[in-house]
């Protein structure tokens, strides 16, 4: 009889071993965002952006911006 019990607690535990391990699962996700700004001589403003994101699931995606202001001629 108490063979019996030790096994059956020693598979409950197990089985609660195993449901704690599978709830444990990373779900965050993290961005990285860095600007550039240049002006040359003639005032025109140049912005370089780069943006950075890790998802959930691992992968990087890495998207490139520039905008570019002129300014008129006086």
């Amino acid at each position: 009889m108490k063979s019996k019990t030790t096994k059956l607690i020693a598979l409950l535990l197990t089985l609660i071993v195993v449901f704690m391990l599978v709830g444990c699962e990373v779900s965050s996700s993290s961005s990285s965002t860095t600007s550039v700004s240049t002006t040359d001589a003639d005032g025109n403003t140049t912005t370089t952006t780069t943006t950075t994101e890790v998802g959930t699931d691992g992968v990087s995606t890495t998207e490139t911006t520039t905008e570019t202001t002129t300014t008129p001629a006086n």
